[in-house]
């Protein structure tokens, strides 16, 4: 029986590097603000929730964020709008400068089960597929049509 991986916390899933890029900023955006990584659980719940946040952000046609690569993740800092803590913040950029892009998740979002979060991870994944194939499809249809009326002749009269 061949090996498949299920989630995105699989190695050989499609959206495994990802997650593993997305678990060390976590695991750092943890240990800077004191909270126990030892348990695997927090880390796995919150790595899994983010990578949803992301990846549905990415989908919209509103997104915070480019598609690639995030650089980091850091707790919202109180502002008068939100408490300290209540946001894990992705960001694609240098966070000092006003042109970071930035996407927030609510810190209760984290704890939810991660299997939650990764199935609706591979829902995601499996809607955008199906977007894209009708895309593709739309593309040759629209392709044939122009070349069924180059090729078609043309009446004088």
């Amino acid at each position: 029986m061949k090996y498949e991986a299920k989630y995105a916390s699989d190695p050989g899933h499609p959206d495994y590097d990802r997650y593993m890029n997305l678990k060390d900023m976590v695991d750092r955006m943890h240990g800077e603000n004191g909270v126990d990584i030892t348990s695997h659980d927090i880390s796995h719940r919150a790595t899994a929730a983010m990578l949803r946040a992301i990846k549905k952000d990415t989908i919209d046609e509103r997104s915070r964020l480019e598609p690639g690569e995030i650089d980091g993740v850091v707790l919202s800092r109180g502002n008068g709008q939100a408490q300290t803590g209540e946001y894990a913040i992705a960001y694609q950029g240098d966070p000092a400068n006003p042109t970071v892009r930035t996407l927030g998740v609510p810190t209760r979002e984290l704890l939810v089960p991660a299997e939650q979060n990764l199935q609706e991870i591979n829902r995601i994944n499996e809607q955008a597929q199906r977007t894209q194939a009708q895309e593709r499809q739309q593309t040759q249809a629209r392709q044939q049509d122009q070349e069924t009326q180059a090729t078609a002749p043309r009446s004088m009269f």
